[in-house]
């Protein structure tokens, strides 16, 4: 038997790439991996290399990009390259130029999902495909549209995905109705064994994510140093991922702070498989968000992992924290205070059965509802 194409586009900054791409393309390559069998996937992405091997495709703009994008990556700490890269960029990489390049290709599929683009919906309708599209949100793209942009975008979908219960809840708030179309499917994390919850751990309270206002980075730094006694806190990341080399006006305050407390590591940024290893060796994971965090996998990662997690009271993560986590405002007292709870805990075990969020699991998921059509 024939099986169903189905397409994959992501956006043009999202590389298929374990190193320089994010929870996106973790996403997918998790979920298309365990499901090959039965369907025959090709993935669009404006990557340079398919770190990912599930039918990677792009075209001679896809390359184009992923050389700008290499360039900026290259020079970002040399700050007049790094801003002539930054506008070239700006000006000439689109996310519909990528869709509308690759359209000949596209329209060969059976299903097409869309991932974090909404306008490229009915971009895509307008170019005439009229098979299947849905689209799959991982941030509150949707929700931030006009309502006559959201119903535009509903009306052309055939199903949306969302990758928490907040995200979906956003968007039904803004237009006061529920849709049928709206599916929730979480991002999901690696199998992790329970083994290690009892073994010491490092005194280490871990920070992972960009380097970028929206983390929190400068309040929890703050909120640390009002903290005595023998623990560190170690921040993994940088201001883009997969580099250690870029700079801008936060992350420069950033290095500033750090300046004065020799208890606090810039570790740089860590791939996957680094980063759970890091996570298993330290008693906290701290994702102090100012944003809602739509549904924040690494923190799920860290939980998993058996790190005692303090995360900020609003966004998605308390869908699968529940009542595990010491929750906190990105502010440095509340965020101490969240320490000095976690610190308290003794013999921390997640309560909860976590095999939902199993990649197998959501896998399944998702292959029930390629198949619902």
């Amino acid at each position: 038997m024939q099986k169903n194409k189905i397409g994959i586009f992501l956006p043009y900054a999202e590389n298929y790439d374990s190193h320089y791409g994010g929870a996106i393309a973790r996403w997918c390559h998790e979920t298309l991996s365990r499901n090959l069998d039965k369907y025959h996937f090709s993935v669009y992405s404006a990557s340079g290399d398919k770190g990912y091997p599930e039918g990677y495709k792009t075209n001679i703009y896809g390359k184009y990009i992923s050389f700008i994008k290499n360039k900026e990556r290259k020079y970002a700490r040399n700050l007049l390259w790094a801003k002539i890269f930054y506008q070239i960029k700006r000006f000439t990489c689109r996310d519909s130029f990528l869709l509308f390049s690759l359209f000949n290709e596209i329209k060969k599929n059976d299903i097409v999902i869309i991932h974090n683009r909404p306008k490229l919906v009915s971009f895509l309708r307008r170019l005439g495909f009229d098979k299947k599209i849905f689209l799959h949100l991982h941030n509150s793209h949707l929700a931030n549209l006009a309502i006559n942009e959201i119903n535009d975008t509903i009306y052309h979908s055939d199903k949306i995905f969302y990758c928490s219960d907040f995200l979906k809840t956003e968007v039904e708030d803004k237009l006061n109705k529920n849709n049928n179309k709206n599916i929730v499917i979480y991002n999901g994390c690696k199998n992790i064994s329970d083994s290690n919850f009892f073994e010491p751990r490092e005194k280490v309270i871990l920070f992972s994510g960009r380097f970028i206002d929206d983390k929190g980075i400068l309040e929890l730094i703050d909120g640390f140093n009002l903290l005595k006694g023998s623990y560190e806190l170690h921040l993994a990341g940088g201001v883009s991922s997969g580099i250690d080399n870029a700079t801008s006006p936060y992350y420069e305050k950033i290095k500033n702070k750090i300046k004065v407390n020799d208890k606090i590591k810039n570790i740089g940024y860590l791939d996957h498989d680094l980063l759970l290893k890091k996570m298993r060796e330290s008693e906290i994971f701290i994702m102090p968000s100012k944003w809602k965090e739509p549904f924040g996998m690494v923190a799920l990662e860290a939980y998993l992992s058996g790190c005692k997690v303090i995360a900020s009271k609003n966004g998605g993560a308390k869908e699968f924290l529940l009542l595990d986590a010491v929750y906190c405002d990105c502010e440095p007292k509340s965020i101490f205070k969240a320490i000095v709870k976690s610190i308290d805990i003794k013999n921390y075990v997640p309560s909860n059965d976590m095999g939902y969020f199993s990649w197998d699991n959501i896998a399944e998921k998702f292959s029930n509802e390629l198949d619902d059509d």
